[in-house]
């Protein structure tokens, strides 16, 4: 890993948080051993505090909803997805043999990503975090509005639709379902006003919060 660790500008004082990072649970399933998907999630928190920061002090005047497409904008999957290929984590992921056939998929590098972030957290505080973040996510932004033309996810285009409409933050539930250990399906309930709004799937989590976004604001719309 050492070789890996100078590619990303730091080295690990825990090998360990970096070797579960690099986890995917199509690995773990097949070893017995812990994955990488609660990093992900702390990684993720991390990403939205760090460019919430930026964007707050660099856009004094915009308002919650404006910053809110913003930051939505620079951490999409598809731009984790980039920073992770340019990174070439991928390569250097303990994957199993299924994910590794089918080869890399956004999602997955997206996840790994988040998680490589919350081991940089954990092993060298929020300052590690914020450095990498602005070196391997902000050093050359790439506009989800590229891949999406709504220009943000249904997770952004809802939490925006709702804020508008004077309702409350959408909230997720999602669990696993169904399928094997390689290849999962998840279901997502986001409820508004914690009444039920939409219910969807996905191959992971996030893909299935989108698809529970989409339905929400599908039913939404006007008849």
């Amino acid at each position: 890993m050492t070789e890996f660790e100078d590619s990303i500008g730091y080295r690990f004082k825990k090998k360990q948080l970096l070797e579960l990072a690099l986890t995917h649970s199509s690995y773990a399933a097949e070893h017995g051993t812990e994955d990488n998907q609660r990093m992900e999630f702390l990684g993720d928190a991390v990403i939205d505090m760090v460019t919430a920061r930026i964007l707050y002090a660099k856009h004094p005047d915009a308002k919650e909803g404006k910053l809110t497409l913003m930051r939505a904008d620079l951490v999409c999957e598809a731009n984790l997805a980039r920073a992770a290929e340019a990174l070439k984590l991928w390569d250097n992921m303990r994957l199993g043999r299924g994910a590794k056939t089918a080869g890399p998929k956004p999602s997955i590098l997206a996840d790994a990503f988040e998680a490589l972030t919350a081991a940089m957290y954990l092993d060298g505080g929020m300052d590690t975090a914020d450095n990498f973040i602005r070196f391997a996510l902000l050093g050359a932004p790439l506009s989800c509005r590229s891949h999406d033309p709504g220009g943000r996810d249904s997770k952004s285009r809802l939490q925006t639709t709702t804020q508008k409409g004077g309702k409350g933050q959408p909230r997720y539930e999602t669990t696993y379902t169904d399928g094997p250990p390689h290849a999962p399906t998840y279901t997502s309930v986001v409820f508004i006003d914690e009444k039920e709004a939409g219910r969807g799937y996905g191959v992971n989590k996030k893909e299935a919060e989108k698809a529970a976004a989409k339905q929400a604001l599908q039913k939404m719309r006007p008849k």
